[in-house]
């Protein structure tokens, strides 16, 4: 009797960049994960503000598997195996939950970075300054995560350039002033071609110990 045997397909990282960056473009809707000691992206005790349908933000009940993931070399939103020594803490250090909503894709950068629109209360918009560490979630073409570092940017300009009206569902109209657009700077990114994870390293970011 013959023993089956499987070969995985070792790819380079050029090929593995490569992949992520299709993965990306072929996405329109993302959730984004946000780490922090409190609330993440949405204002204490609101009930779902920013979602479309207004259902609730949080994405992760406690003891769930994607809570806290974490950024390499261990901190909290790394794209660790499950069981790491970073999961569930903030990117500086601080154990804390992770919040997240959808947002939409609405742009890519030949450097895949991700310009994402959603509307974002002063408070969410002041959380992420402080802590501008994401980890982007990918399903549709793929499965796939990254990692990287948040700018909010409320640049008509570039809301001018970028709007379409779908984004009708994220904000009230191009003239809602809590509007804004979430550019996504990678750090680190994984996918999955079955059971088998390929990762890339954008970037090496020193988290300051």
């Amino acid at each position: 009797m013959g023993i089956a045997t499987a070969t995985l397909e070792m790819r380079t990282p050029e090929e593995t960049r490569e992949r992520l960056h299709e993965l990306v473009k072929a996405t329109r809707t993302v959730i984004v994960l946000h780490a922090t000691a409190g609330s993440a992206l949405d204002e204490p005790g609101s009930a779902g503000r920013g979602t479309p349908g207004g259902g609730g933000d949080s994405l992760d009940e406690p003891g769930s598997a994607g809570r806290g993931s974490s950024t390499p070399g261990g901190g909290c939103d790394s794209l660790d195996e499950p069981g790491s020594a970073g999961r569930g803490s903030t990117p500086g250090g601080e154990c804390g939950s992770s919040d997240g909503r959808p947002m939409a894709l609405v742009k890519t950068g030949d450097d895949t970075t991700m310009y994402l629109a959603t509307s974002l209360e002063a408070g969410p918009a002041e959380e992420l300054a402080r802590n501008p560490r994401v980890t982007v979630v990918l399903q549709g073409a793929g499965y796939a995560l990254l990692t990287g570092e948040a700018t909010l940017s409320r640049d008509r300009a570039l809301i001018d350039q970028l709007w379409v009206d779908t984004w009708r569902q994220w904000a009230r109209g191009k003239a809602d002033p809590t509007l804004a657009i979430v550019i996504v700077s990678p750090i680190e990114g994984s996918y999955w071609e079955g059971s088998e994870r390929q990762s890339y390293v954008y970037r090496i970011v020193d988290d300051g110990g």
